[in-house]
């Protein structure tokens, strides 16, 4: 009884050690420039403030906030999220700009699920992630030909940045646009952020939701005449989230690690014996 009591304690110990490592770890993170941050989301009005809220060239009411909260354009599609706007943050600055260089970050296993796209270049866009702060890494996620409500999952195992890969200026030389705007591949439009990101919390569950531009945004949130109907990031959009409870295989480690420790405190008791 003695043994099995001492056994127990240790291969409890080493769980409760083991989990709680699990545990710590941030599921998924974001990251940009200072003074940046997560800001609470406005009912949109087309008023060009936040840098997503403007008007689309789809029509009234179709940019990516109505697709989040099914409303305006998107109020009988089934589509749409239907998010509750207290519970919606994006990610930009306290005065409604764009962030030009954001990074995402998790060491755990992402799900991407692709929730809409309206562009006149759906058939042909490409949506991914890339690693070490470098498009040559650019790894799709989705196409062209990919369905609306496919599902793919990905590991960055640390920070990584989304873009879209676009062919919208030039077919044979298509443009990569990333959330890193330092990063898009014509030099010319690095003031651009055509990725917009927002967080979803209800309760324990975090959602992340990214909007994508496939044209260079060029105003930063404050439009003009000549480009209002920019800038909508409804081109595509991804719902993100990720795996916070371990694997199987994470469970077959922690296992091991129990099973060790209790092989040891049996053989510490039968020497003390």
């Amino acid at each position: 009884m003695e043994i099995r009591s001492r056994i127990l304690g240790g291969a409890l110990l080493s769980t409760l050690v083991v989990t709680s490592a699990v545990a710590a770890v941030d599921p998924l993170s974001v990251a940009g420039s200072v003074g940046a941050g997560w800001q609470s989301f406005v009912s949109p009005n087309e008023d060009g403030v936040p840098f997503w809220d403007v008007p689309s060239a789809d029509g009234s009411g179709y940019n990516v906030g109505y697709f989040l909260t099914g409303t305006g354009g998107y109020s009988s599609n089934a589509n749409s999220p239907r998010l509750d706007p207290s519970k919606l943050t994006y990610w930009g600055y306290s005065s409604g700009l764009a962030d030009l260089a954001v990074t995402l970050s998790t060491l755990l296993n992402v799900s991407a699920n692709l929730k809409i796209e309206v562009a006149g270049l759906a058939g042909q866009n490409s949506v991914g992630y890339y690693t070490g702060n470098s498009l040559s890494s650019f790894t799709t996620l989705f196409n062209g030909s990919s369905v609306i409500g496919s599902t793919t999952s990905f590991t960055p195992n640390g920070s990584f940045g989304l873009a879209i890969k676009t062919p919208v200026r030039s077919s044979s030389n298509p443009d990569i646009f990333a959330s890193q705007a330092n990063l898009n591949t014509d030099s010319s439009v690095r003031n651009n952020q055509d990725v917009a990101i927002f967080k979803y919390v209800n309760g324990a569950t975090t959602t992340f939701y990214v909007g994508f531009e496939d044209t260079p945004y060029t105003t930063l949130g404050e439009y003009t005449s000549s480009s209002h109907n920019i800038g909508d990031f409804n081109d595509v959009i991804l719902q993100l989230s990720v795996q916070t409870v371990p694997e199987a295989g994470t469970w077959a480690a922690i296992g091991a690690v129990v099973g060790i420790a209790a092989l040891q405190g049996y053989r510490i008791h039968r020497k003390r014996a």
